[in-house]
């Protein structure tokens, strides 16, 4: 009777083991960085911090030609880029606003979403700032879904960006 209790017993333990084994292998990194970005509202420079959680992860794969082998070479898979950004209007400690969104990038890029009246616009970090981009021909609601904007860069590649929360806070005095 002790024996089956010990061999029940290693069993679960190796059948535990062996399904936490069994995620698929990722690298992942997250960071929180707080900026400063500055718009004109009515002719008035209006300075708004924000807080930029990002998360970004890819896949750990090897090449598939390589598959079966020990030492597979390598192959780097896009990242998901997973950002939220908290914004903040006005004086007080709280923050506003708050945009979750994602993207699929090949290389490091530091796009953020930011609000502007009742629109987002695409905006690049830089530094300890944010440059809300010029040209916001090139960054398109998808009307279909609402929830979806596509950027276009200058050599026709093409990033597409899913919006997974909108909220605008309690903003009453």
């Amino acid at each position: 009777m002790k024996n089956i209790y010990k061999v029940t017993l290693l069993t679960a333990f190796f059948a535990v083991i062996g399904l936490n084994a069994q995620d698929i292998p990722t690298e992942s990194n997250s960071e929180v960085t707080e900026k400063t970005y500055t718009l004109y509202k009515n002719g008035e420079k209006i300075t708004n911090s924000v807080r930029i959680t990002t998360e970004v992860r890819r896949a750990v794969a090897t090449d598939p030609k390589d598959e079966g082998m020990v030492n597979g070479d390598r192959i780097y898979p896009p990242k998901i880029v997973v950002k939220t950004v908290e914004i903040d209007n006005d004086s007080d400690m709280n923050y506003d606003e708050k945009i979750k969104f994602s993207y699929m990038a090949q290389e490091r890029t530091d796009f953020t979403l930011v609000s502007r009246e009742k629109d987002l616009v695409l905006a690049v970090e830089d530094g300890k700032n944010i440059t809300v981009l010029e040209d916001q021909k090139k960054f398109k609601r998808n009307e279909a879904d609402k929830t979806s904007y596509v950027y276009t860069d200058d050599d026709g590649n093409k990033i597409n960006f899913k919006v997974e929360e909108e909220n605008k806070m309690n903003t009453s005095k």
